[in-house]
């Protein structure tokens, strides 16, 4: 009897029974940047893997030199997996950077929020829709002392490929 009444429960259980990716659908395929070349040019992808287990990110940038920077390559890849019953990102770069994220989907699927945990600067990444085939993307920083005061590092528009 106890054994039927824990398989109800686990059955019930909102986190074993839907997809955890669900409110991710919207951004999941091929995407283009929109910026002019002189801006950098780039592409990105989100598909799942492991058996629907987890969504790999993969991005690609290229940037022209500017007056401050010479011109530059830009590739990362990001896995988002289920943790309980949040979502969590691991994103590693060619540069070598590696942070992990707490990945907010919003439930209507209009905007996805992943903002970094652990020690050091706080990184936040922000997917906003802006049409039925398009997203605005913003990459933000803030230092611990003032975590709330974020500054922009890079933003643009994609569509879908």
């Amino acid at each position: 009897m106890r054994l039927a009444a824990l398989a109800l429960c686990l059955l019930a259980t909102p986190a074993l029974a839907s997809d955890p990716f669900a409110p991710l659908a919207g951004l999941m395929g091929e995407w283009v940047n929109d910026g002019a070349p002189s801006e950098g040019t780039g592409y990105f992808s989100l598909a799942a893997d492991l058996e629907n287990h987890v969504l790999v990110r993969k991005n690609h940038a290229e940037y022209p030199a500017v007056k401050d920077r010479p011109a530059g390559i830009h590739d990362d890849l990001m896995i988002v997996y289920p943790a309980g019953t949040k979502l969590r990102a691991h994103y590693f770069d060619n540069e070598g950077h590696v942070i992990e994220y707490d990945v907010v989907p919003a439930a209507d699927g209009k905007n996805l929020v992943l903002t970094s945990t652990g020690p050091g600067p706080i990184f936040r990444l922000t997917y906003e829709r802006s049409g039925a085939a398009a997203w605005a993307i913003t990459f933000e920083m803030a230092m611990p002392e003032k975590p709330t005061q974020f500054r922009k590092l890079v933003s643009g528009k994609v569509h879908r490929k």
